[in-house]
């Protein structure tokens, strides 16, 4: 514990320093931070990424960042003098069959070939989503060369495409970062998109749990390996990290006990799938029912939503529709396809909690959480009652 102790108290002192570095050289400064702009695709990552890529964009370096880009994930780049370069194409409604239509985040095409990008942070996938896209990039070059490229943090494979295999799954973690490394050096000289490409290279990092800069990261490698004690410290510290975060739904449950009185109306569970994880959940059984519950979800990639699960013997739809109707006032996640949910919400106190944080630790001990999370659960299970009667 005392090697625990020392390898804590060093690297906490390695994050001052560097804390105290940003602070007299104002790199941490970001416009990205400051509109808090992070977390949402369409909003930033779709719109800077395309502008990038796109050769008669307004940064005036033409097809630059396109051909390292499609260099990183080894695409074929033999001219890209004629790539157009359309975020948010739309490609027709989708269709009964689920085979055509939507609306491609990033579409790259030429006359030879096109590669379609789907960009997912924190949005849930969609039904055939990519198999569709894929389609239309037959259609509009003939090539089998042309791609479907799935973006997410860590380069996950599509959670809802079965037999489908055909796209390239890659990450903001790995190859979006290299990439905007890479236009960053091919910039050196340029300092208004340099550090613009800094501060969003910046705000990935934070996205993917990574230090802000590499140098802290070496600092940090260097007091772990300097001997076996320091090691087997890091290891401790590593082998805590399920625990750290499964207590942090344990403090939320001990929370609402605490400080509402839903345990006298709900049987409160803690799934065994550890938070932030996806599909870790906490239950509040209805007294009278052990199937139907109101669950608090995760979703992965940061989401959480609250909704009525209705038990997989009671996928009823008359009820879901009206479920909806009566909390039209909280707002609803219209992408999930599981047909015993009666409705869904996409909890914004929540999103992309719990981080690593003293203050998500915290925030998920607090009566404020408490008091939310109680008032959801109430409106919820009323509003099922109520579409029960009705029946």
């Amino acid at each position: 514990m005392d090697n625990v102790r020392n390898l804590i108290t060093q690297a906490g002192l390695i994050v001052k320093n560097h804390e105290k570095s940003y602070a007299s050289t104002g790199q941490a400064f970001s416009f990205i931070h400051a509109c808090n702009l992070l977390y949402y695709e369409t909003v930033l990552h779709n719109k800077f990424i395309g502008y990038l890529l796109n050769p008669k964009a307004g940064h005036f370096q033409k097809d630059k960042f396109l051909k390292l880009f499609l260099k990183e994930l080894d695409l074929e780049s033999e001219s890209t003098s004629d790539f157009q370069v359309t975020v948010e194409k739309s490609i027709g409604k989708v269709d009964w069959d689920q085979v055509e239509g939507g609306r491609i985040d990033i579409l790259i095409e030429s006359s030879k070939v096109a590669y379609a990008i789907e960009v997912k942070i924190f949005a849930g996938e969609q039904i055939q989503q990519l198999e569709r896209y894929k389609n239309y990039l037959r259609k509009i070059s003939g090539s089998e060369n042309s791609k479907v490229i799935f973006l997410t943090l860590e380069g996950n494979n599509s959670g809802v495409h079965g037999k489908f295999k055909d796209y390239v799954p890659i990450s903001f973690s790995n190859h979006i970062l290299s990439w905007i490394e890479k236009c960053r050096l091919g910039c050196i000289d340029q300092p208004v998109i340099r550090e613009t490409l800094t501060q969003y290279l910046a705000g990935i990092k934070t996205l993917t749990n990574q230090n802000p800069d590499n140098q802290m990261s070496e600092e940090i490698i260097d007091i772990i390996t300097r001997d076996e004690f320091s090691f087997k410290a890091f290891n401790a510290i590593n082998s805590a990290h399920n625990k750290l975060f499964q207590k942090f739904g344990e403090n939320l449950i001990k929370a609402i006990k605490m400080y509402t009185d839903l345990e006298t109306k709900f049987n409160i569970e803690l799934s065994k799938k550890i938070i932030p994880n996806s599909d870790a959940e906490v239950s509040f059984y209805l007294k009278e029912s052990t199937t139907q519950k109101v669950m608090l979800y995760w979703l992965g990639n940061g989401v959480v939503a609250i909704g009525m699960h209705l038990g997989h013997d009671h996928p009823d739809e008359k009820i879901r529709k009206a479920m909806k109707i009566k909390l039209s006032n909280l707002k609803s996640v219209t992408y999930t396809n599981r047909l015993n949910w009666a409705w869904f919400s996409e909890i914004e106190e929540l999103k992309n909690q719990p981080q690593l944080t003293f203050d998500s630790w915290e925030k998920f001990k607090s009566k404020d959480l408490a008091d939310k999370i109680a008032g959801w659960v109430k409106e919820i299970s009323a509003a099922y009652k109520e579409a029960i009667s009705e029946e």
